[in-house]
């Protein structure tokens, strides 16, 4: 046996399923990943029956610590067990996935849990989103933001920073204004982030006027770091390789 299980073989403790569950979520927060597995075995084998607050405080604390596979093992195991799963389940299981680069699979976990008939809530589409920036996959991060509008589901800065961000690396300057329009309607305060990619993508496309001009109105309305500085290069360096010119006013520190 593990040493959790050593542990608890010599305990008077006798935890039921609450207590195993704070244990795992502990082991989480601390990266111990493998303790909360142990736990876990450890509960089955005394015979607690596991439950969805359970697993899903598990499949968590795999995610957090990119064990994306194990993740999807402790899945499919809750479902053999007939555990049901809910959206904290796919929502952790989705971020898991998207952790370990695991772009399908994380698509393909949120379709099983809208097959399901599990309405994802701004957790779940946030972490959809994120995993489809990383993987560079445009269209899907503007389909899945398109869907979480049309459900009436509230995006904070950070969705939209990930969808902003998969538009700048694919140099998609209309999709990117028009995700940084809808922003404002929503009474969303675009961030440092969020200028750095809408200028970022407008450079890409070629808009160097309208990047420029978001980067002026950027650098009154937030406290510029450096990605807004190096998209504002980009946009520079694209007028010049077109021949063209640029106002420059308030442009990048040490320009």
């Amino acid at each position: 046996p593990g040493e959790v299980a050593r542990v608890l073989q010599h305990s008077q403790f006798r935890p039921g399923a609450p207590a195993f569950t704070t244990l795992i979520k502990t082991c989480g927060r601390a990266g111990g990943w493998d303790k909360a597995v142990e736990l876990y075995q450890a509960m089955k084998q005394r015979g607690v029956a596991a439950n969805t607050i359970t697993c899903s405080a598990l499949i968590n604390a795999c995610g957090k610590s990119k064990q994306w596979e194990k993740a999807l093992e402790i899945f499919r195991e809750m479902k053999a067990d007939g555990v049901e799963a809910n959206i904290f389940t796919y929502s952790a299981l989705i971020s898991a996935c998207a952790k370990g680069r695991q772009l399908d699979k994380a698509l393909g976990i949120f379709r099983e849990c809208q097959a399901a008939g599990v309405e994802p809530d701004a957790i779940t589409y946030g972490a959809v989103i994120s995993a489809c920036e990383k993987g560079r996959r445009c269209d899907d991060a503007l389909d899945v933001y398109k869907q979480m509008r049309r459900a009436g589901v509230d995006a904070n800065v950070i969705t939209c920073n990930s969808v902003l961000a998969a538009c700048d690396k694919a140099g998609r300057c209309d999709d990117a204004l028009a995700v940084f329009e809808s922003m404002r309607d929503e009474g969303i305060k675009p961030d440092k982030h969020s200028y750095a990619a809408v200028i970022g993508a407008c450079a890409a496309g070629g808009k160097v006027d309208e990047a420029m001009r978001l980067y002026r109105a950027g650098t009154k309305a937030v406290d510029p770091d450096i990605g807004m500085y190096t998209a504002a290069m980009q946009a520079c360096a694209a007028a010049n390789g077109s021949n063209g010119t640029v106002d420059g006013s308030n442009g990048p520190k040490g320009s």
